[in-house]
Order: C-alpha cells, then sequence, then structure tokens
C-alpha cells in the first residue's frame, strides 16, 4: 500500500470519527422522559457540559441527554414551559430546550460576542431580562424571536474597570408593584478580580426599565442566585467577598426588606454571616424557618448543613464531602418535603436527596454523567 493511499484511509478514517463524534444524540432513546415531578442537572467538568433528567417518582435518571457549554446555567420559564440554558462566555447564546420534545433544543438566541450571559428572567411571555458580566447594561430580549427591545444602562456603577460585572436577577412582586433586582459585584479585574468595594444592588421598574434607586450590600462580591423569604417580605443573596483562595469569612447572606415603596426597601443586617455558617455559600434555599446552604470551608471541603438563623447552635450537618480536586457538592433543591444536593464525585456522580420530616436519605445516581453543577426542579 503506497504512502498517499495510507493517508488517504486514514484521513477518511478521522472524518468519519468527527462526524460520528460530532453527530447529534439519538433522542428517541429519551421520548419518554417525564415533563413533570422532574430535577433537570446542568452537569459540567468545566471542559464540557450537558444536562440530564431525573425521574423522582422512580429514580431513573437520562444522563447526557445533549451539549451545552461547559460554563451554563439554566432557568425554567413557567410562561411558556421550556428551560433556558444560558451558555456563558465563550458560547455567549441562549439555548432553549423543550420538555414537550424529549428536551430536545428547539432554538438558540445569540448575544453579542465576548458579552458572558450570568443570569436571566422572565417578565411576559414576549419579554425577558439577561445580565450580560461583560457589558454595562441588561439586555431586554423577546424569548421567542430573539430580537432585542431595549437595554437598562448601568454604566454608571462600573468600578476602576469599567464594568460593574452584573451577574443574578431577580424579578419581584411585592405587593402588586413590580421590581427587577439586578447584582453588580463591583469585582476589579486589573487585580485578580478581587473586590473593588461593597457590592450593588440596581433595583428596576421593569415596566418603564429605569433604575429607580441602587442598594449598598453590607458586604462584597453577592454571588449567589437570590432568594425570596417564605413570607415575600424580604430577598436575600450571598455576599461571599473573598472567596475561593483569597478565603475569609468577610461576608454572608444579606437581607433586603421590601416594601411597595422603592424609598423603603432597605439593607438590613446579615440573615447569617459567614462566621455563624463556619464557611462561604453560594448556594442556599429556605425550609420554612431554616436555611439549607452548600457551604465551603477554607479547605475546600462542603458541607450540606441545615441552619436555624435565631439558634445557630441548633443548625445540623447532614452531609459532608471532603475535598478531592473537582469534587464537591454544588446544586440545591427543595420540593416542600425533600431537600437535593448534587454530588460532584467525578467516579459517581449522583443526587442526594434528604426527607426533611423523617430524616431518610436517599440517592439518585447520574450513571455516566458529567458531575452535576446546578440542580432545577421541574414541578
Amino acid at each position: 500500500m503506497n504512502l498517499r493511499k495510507k493517508i488517504t484511509i486514514i484521513l477518511q478514517l478521522v472524518i468519519v470519527q468527527i462526524f460520528t463524534s460530532c453527530a447529534d444524540p439519538d433522542f428517541s432513546l429519551y421520548e419518554n422522559i417525564p415533563m413533570h415531578s422532574v430535577l433537570f442537572t446542568v452537569n459540567s467538568d468545566f471542559s464540557t457540559g450537558s444536562y440530564a433528567v431525573t425521574d423522582l417518582i422512580n429514580g431513573q435518571s437520562y444522563a447526557n441527554i445533549g451539549d451545552i457549554h461547559s460554563d451554563a446555567y439554566a432557568r425554567f420559564n413557567q410562561l411558556d414551559g421550556k428551560i433556558y440554558i444560558i451558555n456563558r462566555y465563550g458560547r455567549d447564546n441562549i439555548q432553549v430546550l423543550d420538555p414537550n420534545s424529549a428536551y430536545r433544543t428547539i432554538r438558540e438566541i445569540a448575544l453579542p460576542a465576548g458579552s458572558n450571559p450570568h443570569d436571566l428572567v422572565f417578565y411576559s411571555l414576549d419579554t425577558m431580562f439577561i445580565s450580560l458580566y461583560n457589558a454595562t447594561y441588561i439586555t431586554i430580549l423577546d424569548p421567542l424571536t430573539g430580537a432585542e427591545k431595549g437595554r437598562i444602562d448601568l454604566s454608571a456603577y462600573a468600578d476602576q474597570d469599567g464594568l460593574p460585572e452584573l451577574s443574578f436577577l431577580a424579578l419581584v412582586n411585592y405587593n402588586s408593584r413590580p421590581y427587577l433586582f439586578a447584582a453588580m459585584q463591583k469585582l476589579n479585574r486589573m487585580n485578580q478580580y478581587k473586590p473593588a468595594g461593597p457590592g450593588q444592588l440596581a433595583v428596576i421598574d421593569p415596566v418603564t426599565r429605569t433604575v429607580l434607586r441602587v442598594l449598598t450590600l453590607r458586604g462584597q462580591n453577592p454571588n449567589s442566585p437570590f432568594m425570596l423569604s417564605n413570607d415575600g417580605s424580604r430577598l436575600h443573596i450571598s455576599s461571599v467577598g473573598l472567596f475561593g483562595y483569597f478565603y475569609q469569612l468577610d461576608g454572608g447572606i444579606e437581607s433586603i426588606k421590601l416594601s411597595d415603596q422603592e424609598a423603603d426597601i432597605l439593607v438590613e443586617e446579615y440573615l447569617i454571616s459567614e462566621a455563624t455558617m463556619s464557611g462561604e455559600t453560594t448556594q442556599f434555599l429556605f425550609i420554612e424557618t431554616r436555611v439549607a446552604a452548600i457551604v465551603t470551608d477554607e479547605n475546600f471541603n462542603s458541607y450540606l448543613r441545615l441552619i436555624d438563623p435565631v439558634s445557630p447552635a441548633n443548625s445540623v450537618t447532614l452531609y459532608s464531602f471532603s475535598f478531592q480536586p473537582g469534587a464537591y457538592l454544588s446544586g440545591l433543591a427543595y420540593d416542600g418535603a425533600t431537600l437535593y444536593a448534587g454530588s460532584r464525585d467525578p467516579l459517581a456522580p449522583a443526587i442526594l436527596s434528604f426527607h426533611i420530616a423523617n430524616s431518610t436519605r436517599k440517592d439518585f445516581s447520574l450513571g455516566k454523567s458529567l458531575p452535576p453543577f446546578q440542580l432545577l426542579l421541574i414541578p
């Protein structure tokens, strides 16, 4: 066999391999995935990303249904029943999945290259707000067409690097008064992304799309999804301050008192400080009067804790995960009876479930899936 023929055969094999590896998933394997009472998981090893669905009724997991970015975040749109994947820096788009069609991707919405979308909220069937981490504005798009309908300028609140680091969003309706809250991390990219000062929240009227006021938080670097208190009177977000390799117990879960008069919206004392939690949290939620949080300590060990803000001594640790490279707890969800947490064990990725009333635990294996990063409950 001459050299040219050998090279031709090798190239043909390579081409076949490329097209085989890049082929779309066989969605016929997923036609019977339920649309309700499931946990949708965003999975990533930070070089590749995928998504999976776990049936909470029978425990069956459907792994690697489709591909997403390695840095992605998901939101469920209750208005149209679709899942919106926020593919962050490097892909810069919104990927829309239809649970009614085996969770296929039905469209993608392109965003400006390098804009690094971080979060989105849905105002109506034809309006969503998207925060852009590498821009100075919130973009307003039509979820169906992707057409831009406007922008909310926040350039006046940028720090030394020219950007406010727009991150998580929350749409809150208090006494029939709607507000859009936007977290600004205020990190200085010229100084290792360390905080340039206290974090801020922009309080925005989603109807007029104007900034009503800007709140200065107690702590620095607000870096968690917003959570509304069970009685709806307060909004919460975790300020982690110096985080990760720069670890310090210098923040906590912020508490923002809501009002139908924007002048009366106030930043209060921490609901729980990092010192009380004995670590930092970027993931928490409310279970009656307690806070469930994934807490990370200075050695990167992670703990699932139920914390009593009034009597911290009554707090309990439900699960501990000793640090391994790339392995820790990530992702929280609660269905009113059971608390779910993602285990990023690379050898056995799973969803841990804890029935709160009777303190029983059950695990759902994710099989050959990538480790879970985010859990999204679809009731």
